[in-house]
């Protein structure tokens, strides 16, 4: 049940971000960088452990978290781009977890 509770959450916080993403940002944009961080994957033509850690930086909620308040507490004219930037790779991190395609190593 709370895997159930934790999907549905999940969903619903995609679902507002998708909205405010609509608010500020291009769906042309959106669709060019959505797969973005999942170029990280290419760690694992090196090695898996590699491929793993540079997988699991580009897909935790701490860096685009830790860059959304770097953004807002430094003015910049780029703010609205980079935001927009950073919805993109906090949905596509989300929708990861809510398919149940977390970090590795998967078990």
């Amino acid at each position: 049940m709370k895997r159930i509770i934790y999907r549905i959450e999940l969903w619903f916080l995609i679902i507002g971000l998708l909205l405010l993403y609509g608010r500020l940002g291009s769906w042309i944009v959106f669709l060019i960088f959505y797969l973005l961080p999942d170029i990280t994957a290419l760690g694992f033509m090196f090695s898996k452990r590699i491929g793993e850690i540079s997988y699991n930086c580009s897909h935790t909620l701490i860096d685009p978290t830790l860059l959304l308040v770097f953004i807002l507490v430094v003015p910049s004219k780029f703010n609205q781009i980079l935001i927009s930037l950073t919805l993109i790779w906090l949905i596509h991190i989300l929708v990861d977890r809510a398919l149940d395609w977390g970090l590795f190593p998967r078990i």
